[in-house]
């Protein structure tokens, strides 16, 4: 079985171990070979990106376990930002959910929805560690994302 083929199967078990709607997707060998926690990707689906606007402030960062250093997701001080396609995008917030150390929030933009699924892991002076899970929609194709990241100030 080849690296792609095992990570896609691994992939899936997360996701579904976690509560994400996982149907039969392909997973690039790049994505593989670079140590990316991809979970699940459909042809055409959004490219997420580390974001390029300079965000700093109190809020909530995340991003991939291999590379943390480059953000993916930040919501705080304005409004909560992503880069899909090599754009920085503003989100809106539209829903928020939480249920003990989980919360889920969907946010917008004009074509896009993302979905941030996370897990406190700890709590700190001042904020908290988290596990989350990133989907990314648009239209019928979506992109799946493992990351780690924290919120406060």
């Amino acid at each position: 079985m080849s690296i792609a083929k095992v990570t896609l199967i691994y992939g899936i078990s997360i996701a579904l171990l976690l509560g994400v709607p996982v149907i039969s997707l392909p997973t690039s060998a790049a994505a593989v070979a670079n140590g990316s926690k991809l979970l699940a990707k459909q042809k055409n689906s959004p490219q997420v990106g580390t974001i390029q606007q300079k965000v700093e402030g109190a809020g909530c960062y995340f991003a991939s376990p291999s590379n943390d250093a480059d953000t993916i997701f930040y919501s705080g001080e304005g409004l909560p930002i992503i880069n899909i396609d090599g754009q920085d995008v503003r989100l809106k917030l539209v829903k928020q959910r939480t249920v003990g150390k989980r919360t889920v929030e969907t946010y917008s933009s004009s074509n896009i929805t993302v979905t941030i699924d996370r897990l406190q892991l700890k709590k700190l002076e001042g904020g908290s560690t988290y596990k989350v899970v990133m989907t990314v929609q648009r239209g019928s194709s979506k992109t799946v994302m493992k990351l780690v990241g924290g919120c406060g100030c």
